[in-house]
C-alpha cells in the first residue's frame, strides 16, 4: 500500500493532471496496482487487492520509485519543483465499493492509517517504507535501502512488529548495466515476474 502527497508549493489542478496522467499511462497498466483514493493532495495506491499476487510489494515499490523520478523531472507551469513524499506499508485491509448513488472504492483498517503515517514521516522526494514492506522486498535483488532508526517509526506502530523503517533509494536490476535508466531496470524486472506489457 502506498500513500503519496506533495509538500506545499504552487501546484494547480492542471499541473496535477499532467503529472499523474504521465504516471498512470504506463505504470498503472504495467504494474497493475489498484488506484484507490484521492483525498486533497494525497493519493493512495494498493496492490494485491483485486488479484492475488506474490509481488504486490515489489510492484508498489517500483511505482513509488517511478513517481519520485517523474517528480524530479517535472515542474509546475510556474517553474516550481514538485516535492512529493511517499510512505509504503504492507498489511491486511478491508476494501470494497461503498455507496449506491455515488459508489466509490474505499479501504478501511488500521493498516491504512499506518500507511498514512509512514507518508507523513517521510521527507520530500523520499520513499519511507515500513518494517513489513521491507521484509517483503529486502531479499528481492536490486532494491537499495537506507536504514533509519526505530525512533523514526510512527509513535503507535505496533511494538510486536520487529525491525525499523527504511528509505527506499533505488532499484538496479542485477542483469542490467548500472548506467541503464530506471525505466529499463524496472522493465526487465517486470518481465521477470510476468508483468511486462508491450507498449507498441
Amino acid at each position: 500500500m502506498m500513500r503519496a502527497s506533495r509538500t506545499r508549493t504552487f501546484f494547480s489542478e492542471y499541473d496535477e493532471d499532467k503529472l499523474f496522467t504521465k504516471i498512470n499511462e504506463e505504470d498503472f497498466r504495467k504494474n497493475q496496482p489498484l488506484w484507490v483514493e484521492t483525498i486533497g493532495d494525497a493519493y493512495c495506491v494498493a496492490g494485491g487487492l483485486h488479484k492475488e499476487s506474490k509481488t504486490h510489494a515489489q510492484q508498489i515499490a517500483w511505482m513509488a520509485l517511478k513517481m519520485i523520478h517523474t517528480c524530479v523531472h517535472h515542474q509546475t507551469h510556474q517553474g516550481q519543483p514538485i516535492r512529493m513524499r511517499i510512505g509504503l506499508h504492507t498489511g491486511a485491509v478491508l476494501a470494497g465499493v461503498v455507496g449506491v448513488k455515488m459508489p466509490r472504492y474505499c479501504m478501511f483498517g488500521h493498516n491504512v492509517t499506518i500507511a498514512n503515517k509512514f507518508e507523513s514521516g517521510s521527507e520530500p522526494l523520499r520513499i519511507n517504507i515500513s518494517p513489513t514492506t521491507y521484509k517483503m522486498i529486502e531479499d528481492y535483488p536490486g532494491f537499495e535501502f537506507e536504514k533509519r532508526g526505530r525512533e523514526c517509526l510512527p509513535k503507535d506502530f505496533p511494538a510486536y512488529i520487529p525491525g525499523s523503517c527504511y528509505f527506499l533509494n533505488a532499484y538496479k536490476h542485477p542483469d542490467m548495466p548500472q548506467d541503464a535508466s530506471l525505466d529499463e531496470h524496472i522493465d526487465v524486472a517486470r518481465k521477470d515476474v510476468g508483468l511486462y506489457f508491450d507498449s507498441s
